[in-house]
């Protein structure tokens, strides 16, 4: 049997040349940046709104998921393209970022593949019960975006986001 797609993406990144990695790196730390902002931004709109149960809240947790989704892949990838003297602090990064928003991967793939989740299909879904829809809550100052039974406290995953593209960005040139 092939390797599989991530073993094959993997290979190819340590196959780079220095020049190529360093390119691929710059290219990511600049879509870390956006990344970074779209959660900033998000995080500041879920804050602002009136109520939980607007269409236009309702997507801006939705956006804040893929957007903190996005960051956890490019930091991945930083941390593949980073010198050896850079990659603790990358993985530092990373880790303090898991454990405030380790759930952010199984949130965005039921939101990504909420057509198969809404019909009982889900790869995680448990047999019983409803499907795991989005929703979110908000208890005074803490906001969390729930999907289904996977959560995200926004005040804590947009600081660590923050904190992670803040360690890329101080990598070695």
């Amino acid at each position: 049997m092939g390797k599989s797609r991530s073993e094959q993406f993997q290979q190819h990144v340590e196959a780079l040349s220095e020049d190529d990695r360093r390119r691929a790196l710059v290219t990511a730390t600049g879509q870390l940046y956006l990344a970074a902002q779209g959660i900033v931004q998000q995080a500041d709109r879920l804050r602002a709104s009136e109520s939980v149960t607007h269409t236009e809240h309702q997507n801006d947790a939705i956006f804040f998921v893929f957007a903190l989704h996005r960051l956890v892949v490019l930091l991945r990838l930083a941390l593949q393209l980073a010198d050896d003297n850079d990659r603790a602090a990358v993985e530092a990064a990373i880790g303090k970022l898991q454990a405030v928003a380790g759930e952010t991967q199984d949130a965005r793939d039921v939101l990504s593949h909420l057509d198969e989740y809404a019909a009982g299909f889900g790869r995680k879904q448990p047999r019983a019960g409803l499907p795991p829809l989005p929703w979110f809550s908000r208890r005074g100052p803490k906001y969390t975006v729930r999907v289904g039974n996977y959560a995200i406290d926004v005040d804590a995953a947009e600081a660590a986001a923050v904190e992670a593209f803040s360690a890329v960005m101080e990598l070695d040139d």
